[in-house]
């Protein structure tokens, strides 16, 4: 497998390569080996590679990190790689934390977008936090106002504000 990744990452083709193979097979394995392997290979130096997932769980940024480290390169993960979080999820991280440090200017505080945003950060951030509180039914509760939440930020706030 890590052949067929090397040989396709030589070739001339611009595209995708899909790794369309069972759990177990040790596709992300090889990827990362890959990746650190070659990250400043010389016959690689104009081709950049992405590791894409449509669920944050499968992004395996910390083993990216583990194996530079193994090979000494640990400063070079932080130097070369990089984490794109979702719009959203960046807003809920640090727009009240912005709020409260007035970096916001009261020109952009002031409109009902921003309002509607930050009270819905306000309420997911709440809610996480009890979250971490409760067990059973009550946890479920809040999982589900949680999700309510995260969706109302993520197809319609976070794109009015913006």
């Amino acid at each position: 497998m890590k052949q067929a990744i090397v040989n396709f990452c030589k070739s001339t083709d611009t595209g995708l390569f899909l790794l369309d193979m069972p759990t177990g097979f040790g596709k992300t394995y090889c990827v990362l080996d890959f990746m650190v392997d070659n990250y400043d290979a010389p016959e690689f130096k104009d081709k950049k590679s992405f590791f894409v997932t449509t669920l944050k769980k499968n992004l395996p940024d910390k083993e990216l990190r583990e194996h530079f480290a193994k090979r000494g390169k640990a400063d070079d993960y932080d130097k070369y790689c990089l984490r794109i979080e979702a719009n959203a999820d960046m807003v809920v991280e640090k727009l009240d934390e912005l709020y409260r440090a007035r970096k916001i200017p009261p020109a952009i505080t002031m409109k009902q977008e921003f309002k509607d945003l930050h009270g819905s950060v306000k309420l997911l951030n709440e809610y996480r936090d009890k979250k971490r509180e409760l067990k059973g039914t009550s946890r479920d509760i809040i999982n589900v106002l949680c999700k309510s939440a995260e969706d109302a930020i993520r197809k319609q706030q976070e794109g009015a504000f913006r």
